[in-house]
């Protein structure tokens, strides 16, 4: 009788410990090394490009580390183009394979995308014996493991996040556009179709490439400047061909320039270089006798002639297409500090975004004109950006200041009220008259 209670209070016992150890579910009998479970988290609703309310919350368990098993998760998006963000757990690996630890358990944050009202998402388990930095091989294999997580989403009021998209270089981010399309410009290429609400990479860059600038030709040809492997172009986005011959450091470009009939290009420590073949061979400038490293802000005024800006904000120009070049005696006050940006208008003024927050608008033919500025002392760089022509009015970006945001001269060069309550990095104003602006890693659409 008295083994018989033992044998019973056993069974009872070790019964309670294994139930308690996983999910209702005999697992370890049908092969797998791992499974998840689904703790809370699933069928909320939220807002497009933010996070839901709660986190997503689940749990991983497995045979333990004999033999050196990794458990790894990835997030697969089902339905919708939302992001993933896991929290204090791993964060230097990106939510595409990330290693997990057993028996803890594991937030998520979801930002929902914007380009469905029902969204759903996968969380697969893949248990392996090591780390495979390759998603790849990943894709090529079946998950050991995986649960669905939905969720449904309501466009937000007002100013709301651009989904398929986070800035990786927000401060030189910069948009572009070719027949109604929107190309952002981030280390990469990302495409819009539907005024900048969603955003899609272009899948077929050269790999390892990080893009700092690009523009089209007339004929709707991209041409690109990289950090590292100079420039590339496409005729049709799919095909990439590198046109370097002539190019003698192409690290860090400083300047790029696409003309039907002339490419410009100049680098940290090598240039200006300028190719009238489309690239097939670049013909190095000599600027000031080649006193300056770096050179920027290339524009062609309507009469032919070129300007351009060096590092020590000294303007020079050309009359016969940058074979020689003159330096330009501009008074301080229309360059105050330094020159941050620099346009041509389309009444052929000279437009110099500097320093001190000013705009300056001069002659090509006295070099003298007007210094618009609004500093006001708060220990930070003020200075002028973005400066664009729309109809007969010129809008620029005032960065730094206490009243940080976009200027306009037809408002008596004041501040525009765009009802958008966060610093200003960058914008891009659509023909329809509406913005996307760029403030921290984010751009911004107004629904």
């Amino acid at each position: 009788m008295h083994w018989l209670c033992l044998a019973a209070f056993g069974a009872l016992f070790f019964g309670c410990k294994k139930e308690s150890a996983g999910p209702p579910l005999d697992w370890n009998q049908d092969g797998r090394a791992g499974v998840i479970e689904l703790i809370s988290g699933n069928n909320q609703s939220g807002v497009f490009g933010e996070y839901l309310k709660d986190s997503i919350v689940f749990k991983i368990y497995g045979k333990g580390n004999a033999p050196h098993y990794q458990y790894l998760v990835r997030f697969r998006k089902r339905q919708g183009n939302g992001a993933t963000n896991l929290i204090d757990q791993h964060y230097y690996y990106t939510d595409d394979l990330v290693p997990v630890d057993l028996d803890s358990y594991i937030r998520v944050q979801w930002e929902l995308g914007c380009d469905n009202a029902v969204q759903e998402m996968d969380i697969l388990l893949y248990v392996d014996s090591m780390y495979r930095a390759d998603p790849a091989y990943y894709d090529q294999r079946p998950a050991d493991d995986s649960v669905t997580v939905s969720a449904s989403g309501v466009k937000p009021q007002g100013w709301g996040h651009a989904c398929g998209c986070q800035l990786n270089d927000y401060l030189n981010a910069h948009i572009i556009s070719r027949d109604g399309v929107l190309y952002l410009i981030d280390q990469t290429i990302s495409r819009s179709v539907d005024g900048g609400i969603n955003w899609q990479p272009l899948s077929n860059l050269p790999v390892g490439v990080d893009v700092r600038a690009a523009q089209f030709n007339s004929k709707g040809w991209l041409y690109m400047v990289t950090r590292e492997h100079g420039v590339y172009y496409s005729e049709d986005l799919v095909t990439w061909v590198p046109i370097n011959d002539g190019l003698l450091d192409h690290r860090d470009p400083t300047m790029f320039n696409v003309f039907d009939d002339e490419l410009f290009v100049s680098f940290y420590v090598d240039g200006p270089y300028r190719s009238t073949d489309n690239g097939k061979f670049w013909r190095k400038l000599v600027v000031n006798n080649g006193r300056s490293q770096r050179y920027r802000l290339l524009n062609r005024h309507p009469n032919g002639k070129l300007y351009l800006f060096d590092d020590w904000s000294d303007l020079y120009v050309s009359g016969d297409q940058g074979d020689t070049w003159q330096l330009v005696p501009i008074d301080y006050k229309y360059k105050q500090y330094q020159v941050e940006d620099f346009k041509i208008g389309p009444d052929g003024m000279l437009y110099i975004g500097a320093g001190d927050a000013t705009i300056s608008v001069i002659s090509p033919e006295t070099y003298e004109g007007m210094a618009h500025s609004i500093y006001k002392w708060n220990a930070s760089h003020q200075y002028v950006k973005g400066i664009q022509f729309v109809g007969n009015d010129v809008l620029y970006l005032v960065m730094w200041h206490d009243e940080h945001g976009i200027y306009s001269k037809n408002a008596n060069w004041g501040m525009l009220d765009l009802g958008f309550d966060k610093p200003i990095e960058g914008y891009y104003r659509k023909p329809d008259g509406s913005f996307i602006l760029q403030s921290a890693n984010r751009l911004y659409v107004k629904y």
